[in-house]
């Protein structure tokens, strides 16, 4: 592969990209390439627990994504409907915990912020206050 010649003609640590989803396809990569680092982009954003190995609960995601969204909103001063744009595009990669199911599109294409918000803590069985974010 291009990463395994890579790192055969350099004295540099060489980081490998491309294709990592799982936990496991970045420890292969790093093993088969003898890369240093590997990147992750779409799959974090799918699944923030992938550099742990941790295989998070539908409620753990659920948890995240609701966060994550209060965060924007109470931290950032993003309003609703912004913040729940953010978190569809947490959603368009989302893999973790098992949470978005029967597709994404009915997810992606909530008009109303609350209600995509409430359809989350609904799917983690997790309790939602518009104005405290998530409570176990």
């Amino acid at each position: 592969s291009r990463i395994e010649r890579a790192v055969k003609s350099v004295s540099i640590p060489v980081c490998g990209n491309g294709g990592v989803k799982l936990h496991s396809d970045l420890e292969r990569m790093r093993r088969e390439t003898g890369c240093s680092f590997v990147m992750i982009g779409r799959a974090a954003l799918g699944n923030p627990w992938i550099f742990s190995n941790y295989n998070a609960t539908t409620k753990e995601a659920a948890e995240f994504l609701l966060e994550y969204a209060a965060n924007l909103v109470e931290r950032r001063g993003f309003s609703l409907q912004k913040a729940a744009v953010r978190v569809k595009q947490l959603i368009h990669f989302w893999s973790a915990g098992a949470l978005i199911t029967g597709g994404k599109e009915s997810w992606l294409k909530e008009p109303d912020p609350e209600r995509l918000l409430r359809k989350i803590a609904d799917a983690g069985g997790v309790e939602f206050n518009l104005f405290c974010g998530s409570q176990s």
